[in-house]
């Protein structure tokens, strides 16, 4: 929280930062040092990063299974698997450039199953896609 003098008569406001989401702020964070990463050409640890990127998503898939269910502990799978698929197709599509677009995908993925999960969650992918025209897609060296 901060204050600000709003106006001549001196008024103060009261400005609310919104509240931080730990599991997005994840996902963000792994998704923009991926693509800096594919953008030096670093495609080892680019793809390292590409990989924790799906599994945040499958974390995200397995915590909605968690709440359809009222369980942390399954004994066969449900039609929440299908997720799992998702999760593989992006792995497994050829994009060119493999970066920038393979994060993305992961990304809008990620949003989606977060989103369920919580529904006041606020997507916000302006730094990494801003990141990405930074870096020309970021993937210049991906290929």
């Amino acid at each position: 929280m901060d204050e600000q003098r709003v106006g001549a008569a001196g008024w103060r406001a009261l400005v609310v930062e919104p509240p931080t989401d730990p599991a997005a702020g994840e996902a963000r964070f792994v998704a923009a040092l991926a693509l800096v990463k594919y953008g030096r050409g670093d495609r080892l640890i680019a793809s390292h990063l590409t990989l924790e990127l799906a599994q945040l998503c499958l974390v995200q898939a397995m915590l909605l299974r968690d709440a359809d269910e009222g369980t942390a502990s399954h004994r066969s799978g449900t039609y929440r698997d299908e997720l799992a698929t998702e999760v593989w197709a992006a792995l497994e599509e050829r994009v060119a450039p493999l970066g920038f677009e393979r994060l993305s995908r992961l990304a809008a993925q990620f949003d989606r199953l977060h989103g369920e999960l919580d529904p006041g969650y606020v997507s916000n992918w302006s730094g990494f896609r801003a990141l990405g025209r930074m870096l020309g897609s970021g993937t210049a060296h991906a290929g």
